[in-house]
């Protein structure tokens, strides 16, 4: 009842919110929605949800009415999209499931079944290309993952800044670390030339992403080694 009705003086006047409706938002594993509030009254139009817990889309419902909500982003693609008369999108957000990275407990990271859905993340904005991808998590992502998902955004052409920004810092009374990614689109994938080579065993036509064969391990590709090679795999992000 309490987050309702914050959610409800939060989106009292949708003109306000709708500020500039030509910047198209997909919010990803949006919960309340609270991604959409901030990011709307920046001037930008939330198009679609995607958020697996039904007990939230009341919510989503009643302050977004008429804006599509789907409910696995393992099923959702630019195509299902479409059928709902959604085109481009300009940013995606998304802060994925943190279980299996917190230091609550030793959690296997992005090969967790929650925190994994990262891969999903990344398949859509593979598949989408907006010019923006924001992205939350909890701040033990920095030793569980971070490193690949930066690399995921750099073999898509996306370059990356990253801030640990605690609730604290918005007022909030307590501290509630959180990892914060701001990434916008550099290049656009090109024809794959072949000229990829893993460097460990001299293999032509290798996935600069998975080390599989490329066009047929189902990565972001194609790349050219010169745009999205192994320079962005074997940088030493330091974590």
């Amino acid at each position: 009842y309490y987050t309702q009705n914050i959610m409800d003086e939060d989106c009292e006047n949708d003109t306000q919110r709708m500020l500039n409706p030509s910047v198209k938002l997909l919010d990803l594993f949006s919960g309340i929605g609270g991604f959409s509030i901030g990011l709307e009254k920046a001037g930008m139009q939330t198009v679609a949800f995607c958020e697996n817990d039904k007990r939230a889309w009341p919510i989503l419902q009643r302050n977004w009415p008429g804006v599509p909500i789907f409910n696995d982003i393992r099923n959702l693609t630019g195509k299902e999209l479409e059928q709902y008369g959604i085109g481009k999108i300009d940013v995606i957000c998304g802060g994925f499931p943190c279980q299996d990275i917190s230091a609550a407990w030793a959690g296997p990271g992005l090969a967790g079944v929650r925190s994994g859905l990262w891969f999903e993340f990344a398949r859509l904005i593979g598949e989408l290309r907006p010019k923006y991808v924001i992205i939350e998590n909890v701040a033990n992502l920095r030793k569980r993952g971070l490193g690949i998902v930066l690399q995921d955004l750099a073999c898509m052409g996306f370059h990356a800044d990253w801030a640990i920004i605690p609730a604290s810092a918005v007022g909030a009374p307590h501290q509630r670390d959180r990892l914060w990614i701001v990434a916008h689109r550099e290049w656009e994938p090109v024809v794959f030339s072949g000229d990829c080579v893993d460097p460990d065993t001299g293999d032509e036509s290798v996935c600069p992403h998975c080390r599989g064969d490329f066009g047929e391990c189902g990565c972001f590709g194609p790349f050219t080694a010169e745009d999205a090679g192994w320079e962005c795999v074997q940088e030493d992000w330091g974590f």
